[in-house]
């Protein structure tokens, strides 16, 4: 019997939005094609307990502080050592903290965007990410899982990883919620849906000089964000989001609006796709490989464009 370790801590942030979306979509992928000779065990290492929604997963929990596995790290304690038997082959499907071990791993990439341009990410990121060292994890791995081949290309380029040891995963499905739940100050709002605000590499100023213009023409289209911005008329800011509440985002907004700088892969094109809401992203990156043949796409530099983008979806309704 060959047993399969998946490490599971990134699925215990529930607000860490589209990554623990494709991972638990990664995984669930996993379990359903797995051989009867396979067995696939989550490990999870936190003091809190399980969010609901991942209870059905084939798991082992250890009740212990994940502050306290990240220093244990870094006196030899391997992840898979927390949990009960011997592992075969052991999945990162985000890279965390874990002590050198023999035992054979993959890890999934996301992107490279840490290495490309650090100052995208607050001081407290760019700490975690030196003492990660994720150059010696990814190069140490026996097979990276790339969910793009824009960061295939990046493996290649930035680390030197050989083409060989790199597969471009074909992804499951991204679906929204099937359930909606209405977010009320929304109820018969027209607006355009403008995701991870508060992050630079997602390039919302772009996009907030870009709305001035259209709302100065027609004050009755909104821009809605998560995240904190700067306060502006026309804009709407929500906090954290559930699934049901974002389906329903989708759903009611007039376009997506998705101008990031960089990305590996670009999960919400996929959602807003689902929705048959209008897309209008950025040229930068995976953006245009990933995005469905009728989004517009639009340098991420030019704010006047994505003011003559955002007007043209007004004028077709």
């Amino acid at each position: 019997m060959k047993r399969i370790l998946i490490d599971g801590r990134c699925l215990l942030d529930t607000h860490s939005g589209g990554v623990r979306r494709l991972v638990l979509s990664f995984i669930e992928s996993l379990l359903s094609q797995k051989a009867d000779d396979t067995e696939i065990i989550v490990g999870f290492t936190s003091h809190a307990p399980l969010p609901k929604d991942l209870l059905h997963l084939p798991h082992q929990h250890r009740r212990i502080p994940n502050k306290l596995v990240i220093l244990l790290s870094f006196v030899g304690m391997a992840y898979e050592r927390y949990f009960t038997g011997v592992f075969d082959e052991i999945i990162y499907p985000n890279l965390d903290f874990t002590a050198p071990s023999k035992t054979p791993y993959r890890v999934l990439v996301h992107d490279l965007s840490y290495l490309i341009e650090p100052t995208w990410y607050p001081i407290k990121s760019r700490l975690w990410h030196f003492l990660l060292r994720p150059k010696r994890l990814l190069r140490n791995a026996q097979k990276l899982l790339a969910v793009s081949t824009w960061t295939a290309r990046d493996l290649e380029i930035l680390l030197s990883i050989q083409k060989e040891k790199i597969e471009v995963l074909t992804l499951p499905p991204f679906l929204l919620s099937t359930k909606q739940q209405e977010i009320p100050q929304l109820k018969n709002t027209s607006y355009f849906l403008l995701l991870g605000a508060n992050n630079i590499r997602k390039n919302s100023e772009t996009v907030l000089r870009a709305f001035e213009q259209v709302y100065k023409e027609n004050e009755t289209i909104f821009l809605v964000t998560t995240g904190n911005t700067p306060q502006q008329p026309g804009v709407i800011q929500l906090g954290w989001l559930g699934d049901e509440e974002l389906s329903w985002l989708f759903y009611h907004a007039k376009a997506l609006l998705y101008p990031s700088w960089y990305e590996g892969f670009g999960i919400p094109l996929l959602e807003a796709d689902q929705a048959k809401i209008p897309i209008i992203a950025s040229t930068s990156s995976s953006l245009p490989d990933i995005a469905p043949l009728s989004a517009t796409f639009v340098p991420p530099h030019q704010p006047q464009l994505w003011t003559l983008a955002m007007q043209s979806v007004i004028r077709r309704g």
